[in-house]
């Protein structure tokens, strides 16, 4: 089973976001590919879920949004590549206004879950997307 808890746009809620995120196994981590201060946003978020996880390597697919907008994207792929190396994590380009890429960012985080979360009887195995 998959649970899946969009704590987007809930700043005010932080101490709930802490809660997803101790209880998480796998994290989808999206930013806008038109927007610096979204990647930005991503690595301090993902500094939190090492924090709280206890680890320096949690699951984690880098989801960059917005691929559609080739004209105005702000975030370099060498950024974007240096943050994935340094992190261990997965990078995936999507446009939610086409559908391109969004099915493949769930497959993904799904199949690392299955791959390198130990199985636990009876457990459910929670995925964030932040």
């Amino acid at each position: 089973m998959l649970e899946i808890y969009d704590t987007a746009g809930q700043d005010d809620y932080v101490a709930l976001r802490n809660h997803y995120i101790s209880c998480g196994d796998g994290f989808l981590l999206v930013f806008s590919l038109a927007s610096h201060q979204t990647f930005a946003s991503c690595a301090n978020t993902y500094r939190t879920i090492c924090k709280a996880k206890e680890t320096s390597v949690p699951i984690v697919v880098l989801v960059g949004n917005k691929k559609d907008l080739t004209k105005t994207k702000e975030v370099a792929r060498n950024e974007i590549a240096e943050f994935c190396s340094t992190n261990k994590c997965v990078y995936l380009e999507t446009s939610a206004l086409t559908g391109d890429g969004v099915n493949d960012a769930f497959v993904t985080i799904s199949r690392l879950l299955h791959s390198k979360v130990p199985r636990k009887p009876r457990t459910t195995l929670r995925c964030t997307i932040l």
